[in-house]
């Protein structure tokens, strides 16, 4: 059987999913947005008496402004996404979803920070180190990216956590080596993702135009340059353990989860189209996440 007519719509919710936490990497890189609140109405969910998840009206704010580089999504080829303005709803609304597809991706996404936040007790009480093995409380600006070789131990203690970090720099066999641990503030933390946010988008300027009529053959290019700027972006920091937030391992990186949450959401996609179930499946009320984990 050929599934050829399947690679469109399936390259267009990869993309999605792919696309479903920009806004983590815009947020850190301290981006200004003079209407966020009118963003947070619109895809953040609410906790209390505040909006929750902010890095999902960072996304899709993030994405708009990446509009006129991305490729073109023309309406046969998801029924439900006629334009892009409904491919950013469909990656941004994953913690407030009200469509089908907006619940595929929440899906992937739940799925995946499934594999990133292993609730092991030990990492749950662990602070992250500074040079010199000295504890201190880090927040999700300043962490980096731990190195997973280091963290390989046979009888691990909190005092074996690692000492190392991988830079915050676009891949590069000059940057692919872990370094000792900096002390951050808040200013420097924020410079350095500002920095790579800004080359991200000057390379994403450079994809050839004449890729963007072709799907499939951009977002190859996509993937090779998100795997570039994002693969030392921690995905999470922190979990919600018993109503209490806890210091994570930072050993799953953004592009890692984006990519696992991409694989998820195609292969849920194809399987409901293929049966036929996709509405059925995901139209029934639908729990959101509403814990207060903004980051």
């Amino acid at each position: 059987m050929n599934d050829q007519h399947l690679l469109e719509p399936s390259c267009c919710v990869a993309l999605a999913a792919l696309l479903h936490d920009l806004g983590k990497f815009a947020q850190r890189a301290g981006l200004n947005i003079p209407n966020i609140l009118e963003y947070k109405r619109n895809y953040c969910p609410t906790y209390g008496k505040r909006y929750s998840h902010i890095h999902a009206a960072f996304s899709a704010w993030a994405i708009q402004s990446i509009f006129d580089h991305l490729p073109n999504i023309h309406q046969e080829v998801l029924p439900s996404t006629p334009t892009r303005d409904n491919l950013l709803n469909i990656a941004a609304m994953h913690h407030k979803p009200t469509t089908s597809l907006e619940r595929i991706i929440a899906t992937g996404d739940r799925l995946s920070s499934g594999f990133d936040r292993t609730e092991f007790e030990e990492y749950n009480q662990a602070k992250e180190l500074s040079i010199g093995g000295n504890r201190k409380n880090v927040n999700y600006l300043q962490a980096r990216q731990w190195p997973i070789l280091e963290t390989i131990r046979i009888n691990q203690t909190l005092d074996d956590l690692p000492q190392h970090r991988l830079p915050l720099k676009a891949m590069a066999p000059e940057t692919i080596f872990p370094e000792l641990t900096k002390i951050y503030n808040n200013k420097m933390a924020i410079d350095e993702y500002k920095n790579l946010w800004d080359e991200f988008v000057k390379c994403l300027k450079e994809i050839p135009p004449l890729h963007q009529t072709s799907l499939p053959l951009w977002l190859d290019n996509f993937d090779s340059l998100y795997l570039t700027f994002t693969h030392a972006i921690p995905s999470a920091t922190a979990t919600k353990i018993k109503t209490k937030f806890m210091t994570i391992p930072a050993d799953v990186s953004l592009y890692d989860h984006s990519k696992a949450t991409a694989a998820l959401a195609v292969a849920l996609w194809q399987y409901h189209n293929h049966y036929q179930t996709l509405e059925k499946s995901f139209t029934s009320r639908w729990h959101s996440d509403q814990s207060p984990d903004d980051k």
